[in-house]
Parts: structure tokens; C-alpha cells; sequence
């Protein structure tokens, strides 16, 4: 097996302190952006796994499972990591940060020696799920659905939850919302999301045009932008549904700036139910995923691939939502 790769030589190959790594990768603290890019450079070329605590008791030998994170620094993403070393950690096995897929995927995982993969986010090929089954190791998407039919998935109905957070807007009298969401590519959580939106919409009896949407990603910078350009477009909004809680908190912050309080002037509703939002005020209110569960029952079913080779039929487990409300939204103003 590759040698693991952990903090410290991660630290010393980027002339930094381990805790400077540390606080890039869980994002809990600043980093200057060139160190930042210097770390993951770092793990991109070498792999980062957490250290093992205590070797498996049931086998005396440890799985080393790989996760491709698409962004080190989504608290979404964040969460599930955090997660996943924790319920990896319990179980006496390693997990490795593995840098976004290229043409040289597969045979980096085979020099890895990876006992099974997670993907957090949809995008694999079937072909490229053969070409790992036949090298005997187990994939799972974890937090999407998955664009290939032979892999199995765990997430939430990201239609459903949409749907769901735009009619708590719709019935608390909201009618002009805009919307901020990701690049809506084919059965993407995008996609889903603001398809979701817009059937709540048609059901209330309303369109949904174009110029109330906002579509760039789900980061801080895109929820900033697009609330910019969304009162630029409407002045008299009263909400925004921004389908993650970075891009809402990023919303809440280009509303401060322009002059309008929140929720009193415009409301806000995020997606997710990450930290961020407790540790922001107002308290973000917000359609939320069981990150936990979703991070437990795709290892379930990543241990079962790895005992059980081959799925006649891929697994897909639908995990439900809920709405975790705080202070953020509030009823339009008669």
C-alpha cells in the first residue's frame, strides 16, 4: 500500500505549521489564499488521509477508503468530511481527501490501493465505475444522485426539498423570490433544486421567469453576486432561496451592504444546514439535509460493495428533509 500521507508531511512539504494545514482543510479559521492554494496542491499531488487511532478489532486489517471532494472549503462538503473520519475513525479504518477527477483517475486510485471510493458529488461515467469494479473496489455517491446507472447513491430529494422550501416562502406571503442557485446540468442537485422551486411556484399559481434566477455555484462569492444583481434586477423582492447556506449567507451580507436588513426588508432562506448557519446573525433558517445519515448509510452500502461485489440493481436510498427554522425569514409585512 502507498505510504499515508498526514498533516505533518503535508506541513513541511508546504513550509507551514500542521495547524495551518488543519485549519485549511476543516476551514474553521482563515488562510491566505496562496497558502491555501499551496495545501491543496500539496494534497492533490500526494492524497491526505487521517491517522488511524485504533486498528480494526474484527480483522486486524484497515480499509483505506478514498473521498473526492470537489471543494475542500463548502461547508457542505466540509460536514460530511467531518462526519465520515468520524464514523471511519470508529471503525479502525483510514480515509483518504482525494483531489477532483481527471484522465489519470484510475490509475491514481490503483496506486493508492483503495479498498472503496465515495464520491460527493454525481459526476462518474459507467465506464469508469467498470473499470474500478473490475480492479474490486466499491463506489458510492454520497449527497447526490448519480449520473451512472450503476452506482448506488444516497441522498435527498433535492426536488422535493426545493419544492418544500419555496412553499414556506409561498405561505408566509412571499410572491417576489428570487432564487440563487448552482449550474442546473441534467439530473444535477442544481438542476433539481430549481426544478423543485419552480413547480412550488407554478402550484401557487405563479411563473417563474429567468431574470429571477441566479445561476453560478454554491459558494459565498456566487450567494454575494447574485443577490447584488437580483435587487439590481428587482427592488421590490421580499425573499431569497439560495440553494446552499454559503451562497445565502453570502446573500444576507450583499443585502447588509446595499442597506437592507434581513429578514425585515428582504428574507432569506438557505439549504443545507451546515455550522454556518448558527454562527452568522440573523440565524440562517433552511432546508436541511441529515449529513450524518447520509454519510453513515453511504458507508453502509460502500461496506456491503465491498463484501458483496457487483449490484444487480444499484441501490438508491432517498434520506428525508426537514426545515430548521431560526430568524432569517419572516412573513411578508401586510
Amino acid at each position: 500500500m502507498q505510504k499515508q500521507v498526514n498533516i505533518r508531511e503535508i506541513a513541511r512539504c508546504c513550509g507551514v505549521a500542521p495547524a495551518t494545514v488543519s485549519r485549511a482543510i476543516s476551514g474553521k479559521a482563515p488562510v491566505r489564499a496562496e497558502t491555501r492554494a499551496k495545501i491543496e496542491a500539496a494534497i492533490r499531488e500526494t492524497g491526505y488521509q487521517t491517522r488511524q487511532e485504533t486498528l480494526r478489532q474484527e480483522t486486524g486489517h484497515p480499509k483505506t477508503i478514498g473521498v473526492f471532494v470537489p471543494l475542500l472549503n463548502h461547508a457542505f462538503f466540509q460536514r460530511i468530511l467531518d462526519q465520515l473520519h468520524t464514523l471511519l475513525e470508529s471503525r479502525g479504518d483510514y480515509m483518504v481527501i482525494l483531489p477532483e477527477r481527471g484522465p489519470e483517475t484510475v490509475a491514481h486510485i490503483k496506486r493508492m490501493n483503495l479498498d472503496g471510493i465515495i464520491l460527493l458529488n454525481e459526476e462518474i461515467s459507467n465506464t469508469t465505475v467498470k473499470q474500478l469494479q473490475q480492479m474490486h473496489i466499491s463506489v458510492v455517491v454520497c449527497g447526490a444522485l448519480s449520473l451512472s446507472r450503476l452506482c448506488p447513491a444516497v441522498h435527498v430529494d433535492d426536488l422535493a426539498a426545493a419544492y418544500d422550501g419555496t412553499n414556506y416562502l409561498l405561505e408566509l406571503g412571499h410572491r417576489r423570490i428570487g432564487f440563487i442557485c448552482d449550474s442546473p446540468r441534467s439530473i444535477s442537485s442544481g438542476f433539481q433544486r430549481i426544478t423543485g422551486s419552480r413547480k412550488a411556484m407554478e402550484d401557487h399559481g405563479l411563473a417563474l421567469p429567468d431574470d429571477y434566477i441566479f445561476t453560478r455555484d454554491s459558494s459565498y462569492a456566487a450567494g454575494y453576486q447574485g443577490a447584488s444583481e437580483l435587487l439590481r434586477r428587482h427592488p421590490d423582492l421580499t425573499a431569497i432561496f439560495a440553494h446552499s447556506d454559503a451562497s445565502a449567507i453570502g446573500a444576507m451580507a450583499a443585502l447588509a451592504d446595499a442597506g437592507h436588513s434581513v429578514p425585515g426588508d428582504v428574507s432569506v432562506l438557505g439549504f443545507d444546514d451546515t455550522n454556518l448557519g448558527e454562527e452568522f446573525r440573523p440565524r440562517l433558517t433552511c432546508v436541511a439535509q441529515p449529513m450524518r445519515d447520509i454519510a453513515a448509510r453511504s458507508l453502509e452500502l460502500l461496506y456491503v460493495g465491498m463484501e458483496q461485489p457487483g449490484w444487480e440493481i444499484p441501490p438508491t436510498i432517498t434520506l428525508p428533509h426537514s426545515l430548521t427554522v431560526r430568524d432569517s425569514v419572516q412573513a411578508v409585512q401586510k
